[in-house]
């Protein structure tokens, strides 16, 4: 995870994607897709007694949750398909792994696994970032993940890394969410708000209320009030604080710089509420046409 400095402080995308049932969906908008495949036991006999057609169970929905899939791909709105497809680390086929951001322009997320990367891209633009430790790597903390789309624009988006519950060593377990604020033009993706629990009797450690950003002029505004779902005790808190983009008069370079709008002043840039970084960009190709 980078930490940001103080500054003052060609490809062309293919139509097929994760499919509902493959990627487990968060929240769905037809029967058919409420229940994956993969848990609809085979029929003993054949043809199937269990059903008026003697089709499998299994084939049956198969073919509705294809079905479902493609017309929510086809037909549905960018929101639809952020809460039905979410990509997963342990996903094998290539289709599962990227997911429709705005689909008007071509821009979609994807996920390479093996390596931990999360690229965002259209047709001559790319930029990749580290989401997550290569597969098998024995240090992981977090080897098992989702990563999910619950706001975008065609300048930026607010992504959501959720880690399964990983148990390692004598007894010792570890499950986590972390919310990121991506802005195509600084190529920055930004924690805004992370919560973890080693405690595996507790719920989820899931902010609630989600996230939200609102755009404002340069930049972003996140205030939220809310608890951390594993740690009700804490209570409500608040955040408030603001992105803009700032350039280094050394560098020249534009940065995403995080300001708590509650500090007193001057002590505000880049505070622990801040969160101090987010994944690492590996790779920029072409910048976007504005």
């Amino acid at each position: 995870m980078k930490k940001l400095p103080i500054i003052f402080a060609m490809y062309v995308i293919s139509t097929s994607y994760a499919h509902a049932q493959n990627s487990r969906p968060m929240q769905t908008a037809s029967k058919q897709s409420t229940v994956s495949s993969k848990e609809i036991s085979r029929c003993s006999s054949n043809p199937c007694s269990n059903t008026a057609t003697g089709e499998d169970p299994y084939d049956i929905t198969e073919r509705e949750n294809a079905a479902y899939n493609n017309n929510l791909l086809e037909n549905g709105t960018d929101k639809q398909r952020w809460e039905n497809f979410i990509l997963y680390s342990d996903s094998k086929k290539n289709d599962d792994l990227k997911v429709p951001m705005i689909k008007s322009i071509g821009l979609e997320m994807r996920l390479e696994p093996q390596k931990g990367y999360l690229n965002i891209e259209k047709k001559g633009f790319k930029q990749v970032f580290k989401i997550g430790a290569a597969a098998g790597d024995l240090n992981n903390a977090c080897p098992q993940y989702s990563i999910s789309i619950l706001d975008a624009s065609p300048t930026h988006a607010l992504i959501r890394k959720n880690c399964r519950l990983h148990e390692y060593g004598r007894g010792h377990i570890s499950m986590g969410v972390e919310y990121f604020l991506y802005d195509i033009e600084t190529a920055t993706m930004r924690s805004i708000w992370i919560g973890n629990s080693d405690d595996k009797t507790a719920a989820f450690p899931q902010a609630k209320p989600s996230p939200t950003i609102k755009k404002i002029a340069n930049g972003y505004q996140f205030n939220w009030t809310g608890v951390d779902a594993s740690n009700i005790k804490r209570g409500k808190y608040s955040i408030h604080n603001k992105y803009l983009r700032e350039i280094d008069p050394k560098s020249r370079k534009v940065y995403l710089i995080c300001t708590d709008m509650t500090a007193p002043k001057g002590e505000g840039i880049e505070n622990e509420l801040c969160e101090g970084g987010g994944p690492d960009l590996i790779l920029e190709q072409k910048a976007p046409a504005h």
